[in-house]
């Protein structure tokens, strides 16, 4: 074998090497490809904060089942309104 033919064996030998490693170099990545790509989102939460309220009295009981609805839909309100002043 002549020098020619040693260099052009050697070149030969040398782009299946690289050949090679670029094939696996793309085989190692081509699993990665498949997978879903995750996303990081970035939302505003409300933090839930302590209200000091002053509960109204709750009714006592009354004999008359109108006027007890009555004062149970006061207090109602009456814990309506003081729940909203932390809104």
């Amino acid at each position: 074998m002549n020098d020619k033919e040693l260099i052009s064996n050697a070149l030969k030998y040398i782009r299946w090497i690289i050949g090679l490693i670029i094939f696996c170099g793309v085989l190692s990545t081509w699993g990665c490809a498949s997978k879903e790509r995750v996303i990081t989102e970035y939302k505003t939460v409300k933090v839930p904060v302590k209200c000091a309220v002053e509960l109204p009295r709750r009714p006592e009981p009354a004999a008359d089942p109108v006027e007890m609805n009555f004062l149970i839909l006061h207090y109602a309100e009456e814990l309506e309104t003081a729940i909203r002043s932390c809104l």
